[in-house]
């Protein structure tokens, strides 16, 4: 999320590359599952929050980075600030030569972020953002050459340009209003438009995806007694994205005449034939509310709960639909609860004891379902196959964890020592299908759920100032 408005679309997918770090005012991070505040959170959440401009003053600013492997960076900021509104706006270019061959990347963005408190009741957040990067693929390494040192890559990546090149439009709109000292609502709407070219040893693929949501929030805190209050969050975060995802596969230049392709000296291959068209629909919806009870002896106890669901719709727009592969497929994930429960004492003020439990879901994504195995030119050919992956579960996270954290020596030593347990059940995992006609090649993976992973650990932060 930044400054409120989800940057993770309906699929769980992430897209930072519109969002300048260097213009971050605060990051915090709820570590471990966390779908009693935002749904499908299996890891955590990220809330970033960017640098409020100087009210009563107006700069411009422009700032240039280098390092090694060609990365140039030069970033121009302007910033003006008034009484009840302020504007920021960033303008960015990247440019690397990467750290072996084919392995550059060029990346353009812009943003605005603006900030309006129309009276003592409301302010209003807008943030727009867009992105162009382009990153050149070099492909997998074999055993041998990871242990000689060679990263000269896969030549069967290479010859098809293998690249990411991804385009993004990002809008939001937030509204935050205090109904009284006690209760107040945090809504907001945002979408983002995104398009992608992406090619590899395996093909080309297209993508284009436009998805919208909502977040509504109420915060609320009430006094119970002396010493005592009771604090909560409860709302509603509902997505809906719609994408068409194409895949081609991919030829010999037909002006290239050679035997043997060398880069620099042979064109690189170009697009053939389609070799799938999905049209996919997911919509995500989740409701949570957590609250937390603050008693004397600062003792505190947190109980949260949420509940989210995801609805995925596939139609196959190219292959002709069979038992095995039906053109037509909706799957509905429902039924993911998500609790959560924390206990807090502190000491002196100085020093706390906590311990907490919490859970949360990733859902499968819509490439998942439709396995496409493409066409091999074997003798005799292989043609292209497929089929329905459609006993896919969702993954569930579940920590426990607890720890002590405090300050000593005259609150210059600052430590936190915690142990935990994070058990992830059902996990997705990739299998990989190599190519009869180049083993160290992939030509195709597909996703299982293949069993728990176990994380237990000792985690130590100190700092002395």
């Amino acid at each position: 999320y930044l400054n409120g408005i989800a940057i993770t679309d309906a699929e769980g997918i992430t897209t930072f590359d519109d969002i300048d770090f260097a213009s971050l005012q605060n990051v915090e991070i709820t570590k471990g599952p966390a779908g009693s505040l935002y749904g499908l959170a299996i890891a955590g959440a990220v809330n970033l929050t960017s640098i409020k401009p100087e009210k009563g003053r107006t700069a411009i600013s422009h700032q240039t980075i280098f390092g090694n492997y060609g990365l140039r960076r030069n970033t121009t900021t302007f910033e003006t600030a008034g009484e009840r509104s302020s504007l920021l706006i960033n303008y960015g270019t990247q440019k690397s030569d990467g750290f072996t061959i084919h392995n550059k990347s060029e990346k353009k963005f812009v943003n605005a972020i603006g900030n309006f408190q129309p009276n003592e009741k409301q302010t209003i957040n807008t943030y727009f953002g867009y992105s162009d990067s382009y990153d050149e693929r070099a492909g997998e390494l074999t055993i041998n050459q990871f242990e000689s040192n060679d990263y000269s890559g896969n030549p069967e990546y290479i010859k098809r340009n293998a690249h990411s090149n991804v385009i993004t439009y990002r809008a939001g709109i937030g509204h935050v209003y205090s109904f009284n000292k006690n209760i107040s609502n945090n809504t907001t709407v945002f979408g983002t438009a995104f398009n992608s070219n992406v090619s590899s040893a395996g093909g080309w693929t297209d993508k284009g995806s436009m998805n919208v949501g909502y977040r509504s929030v109420f915060d609320a805190k009430f006094i119970l007694g002396k010493n005592i209050t009771l604090t909560g969050v409860t709302g509603i975060e509902s997505q809906r994205q719609i994408a068409n995802t194409i895949g081609y596969s991919m030829k010999q230049n037909p002006n290239d005449a050679g035997t043997t392709w060398t880069l620099g000296v042979n064109p690189y291959w170009v697009i053939n034939a389609a070799s799938s068209n999905v049209y996919t629909i997911a919509s995500t919806s989740s409701l949570f509310s957590e609250w937390t009870l603050a008693l004397p002896q600062d003792l505190s106890l947190t109980a949260g709960i949420g509940s989210s669901m995801l609805r995925l719709t596939l139609n196959d727009r190219f292959n002709t639909a069979l038992a095995t592969r039906p053109a037509d497929f909706d799957k509905t994930y429902h039924k993911m609860v998500s609790p959560h429960v924390a206990l807090n004492k502190v000491f002196n003020k100085k020093i706390s004891v906590f311990a907490n439990y919490s859970v949360g879901y990733k859902t499968p994504m819509t490439s998942y379902f439709y396995i496409t195995t493409p066409a091999v030119a074997t003798t005799p050919p292989t043609p292209a196959t497929g089929s329905l992956n459609n006993v896919l579960e969702p993954e569930v996270g579940r920590q426990f964890e607890m720890g002590n954290r405090g300050q000593v020596f005259n609150n210059k030593l600052s430590y936190e020592l915690i142990w935990f347990n994070t058990i992830f059940d059902k996990k997705m995992t990739a299998i990989a299908i190599s190519s009869p006609l180049s083993p160290n090649t992939t030509l195709y993976s597909y996703v299982v759920n293949g069993g728990k992973q176990v994380h237990k650990g000792f985690e130590a932060n100190f700092k002395y100032t």
